[in-house]
């Protein structure tokens, strides 16, 4: 199920776009955090989402590994929709 995956990445590239215009370098504390962290913190207005696709990431390895017993088309089909009104969100956050 390939939908899953490309789906997740979108979604991803979108929040990455939003934490290059966004995010402020600070000093490495920590463990390393990902995407959907950061963007909780420097965007909160996108907090939701990013629990959402971070909620999605184990599936989308799975996914990505071939593992396709944990993704179904309803569920490709769940995300795309998902990915593409987050994607939609994120345009209106970045400079035209």
């Amino acid at each position: 199920m390939r939908r899953y995956p490309a789906a997740y990445l979108a979604a991803l590239r979108a929040g990455a776009a939003v934490l290059a215009m966004r995010a402020r370098p600070r000093p490495r504390r920590g463990a390393p955090r990902d995407v959907w962290g950061l963007l909780a913190e420097v965007a909160p207005e996108l907090g939701e989402w990013a629990s959402f696709f971070a909620s999605c990431s184990r599936t989308r390895t799975a996914a990505e590994a071939g593992i396709d017993r944990l993704v179904d088309r309803r569920a490709a089909d769940d995300l795309l929709r998902q990915a593409e009104q987050f994607v939609a969100r994120a345009q209106l956050l970045l400079p035209r």
